[in-house]
């Protein structure tokens, strides 16, 4: 009985841990899409927390796990792309799932491209925690 117990524990813990580092494409591409009204109406109904910065003029949702980061103003765009959503997650195989449909530029390391987008790999450890976040930064084309 307590070997079946601890297995079924273990079993859900398991399923938990891939679950939450696992990335929600249906609410990555929904954010991804989203203008400023649809992307906090969207977030809340996936039960994100959302705030926005009016001085970096972003808007983010996320999980603990996983952050969203809707730029809102034109200061990080130029002629040929603005920055759309950066997506940060703690586990690295999600860029795996951002980057699936697009193909990576020719001499240009860490970055993809597909019609639509462009997109930039980049990973970085928070200096005070120590955790590595594995980013992608998502430009559109215009």
């Amino acid at each position: 009985m307590i070997n079946k117990l601890f297995s079924l524990a273990l079993l859900i813990l398991c399923v938990q841990s891939l679950r939450a580092q696992s990335l929600d494409t249906i609410t990555f591409r929904h954010l991804l899409k989203a203008d400023k009204e649809e992307f906090l109406s969207y977030a809340k109904s996936a039960r994100l927390v959302t705030s926005y910065d009016t001085l970096a003029e972003t808007l983010f949702a996320k999980t603990e796990d996983c952050l969203y980061a809707k730029p809102t103003g034109t200061k990080n765009d130029n002629e040929n792309y603005a920055l759309a959503l950066i997506v940060s997650t703690r586990n690295k195989d999600n860029n795996k799932l951002i980057l699936k449909n697009a193909s990576e530029v020719p001499n240009q390391k860490g970055f993809w491209a597909d019609n639509e987008y462009l997109y930039a790999e980049w990973d970085m450890e928070n200096p005070i925690s120590k955790v590595m976040w594995y980013k992608v930064l998502i430009y559109k084309r215009k």
